[in-house]
């Protein structure tokens, strides 16, 4: 569930790319960032997530118990470089993150 916030309201259920917060289980992540194949996408599908800042995991000892290879997977394609551009400011960038320095 994406969760879009403004000054004065919050917009529930707003589409991934615009949303301020994502609420996610690691499964639910996973079938949307996995390919038929198993591996990753390669298409542009999960590129909502090359700009989280801060994850959390709650109740983590639960999910120790599940699969988590679910969890691996979704940390695994977080914070990479985006496939499509979808309104992207690039004058804002920094030279580090251009020249992949960092």
């Amino acid at each position: 569930i994406g969760i879009q916030l403004h000054s004065k309201f919050a917009r529930l259920f707003a589409p991934f790319y615009t949303a301020d917060i994502i609420v996610a289980s690691p499964l639910g992540l996973r079938m949307i960032v996995k390919s038929a194949d198993g591996g990753l996408t390669l298409g542009g599908e999960a590129d909502f997530l090359s700009s989280v800042e801060v994850l959390v995991i709650d109740q983590l000892d639960y999910l120790l118990m599940q699969n988590t290879d679910h969890l691996y997977t979704v940390l695994g394609a977080m914070n990479r470089q985006p496939i499509k551009p979808r309104g992207a400011d690039f004058a804002r960038l920094r030279e580090v993150f251009l020249d992949d320095l960092q």
